[in-house]
């Protein structure tokens, strides 16, 4: 296995978690919203 192939999938898999991290992110800040709004209305 070439470093560079190394490399190009140790990079991929970066932006894959990362992807997966970021939508996380937005979930999780969605169901803030979600929750104040609730608290707010109850």
């Amino acid at each position: 296995m070439s470093v560079q192939k190394y490399l190009i999938n140790l990079l991929e898999f970066y932006i894959f978690v990362m992807e997966i991290l970021y939508n996380l992110q937005i979930n999780i800040n969605y169901i803030e919203i979600l929750y104040l709004f609730y608290k707010n209305v109850v």
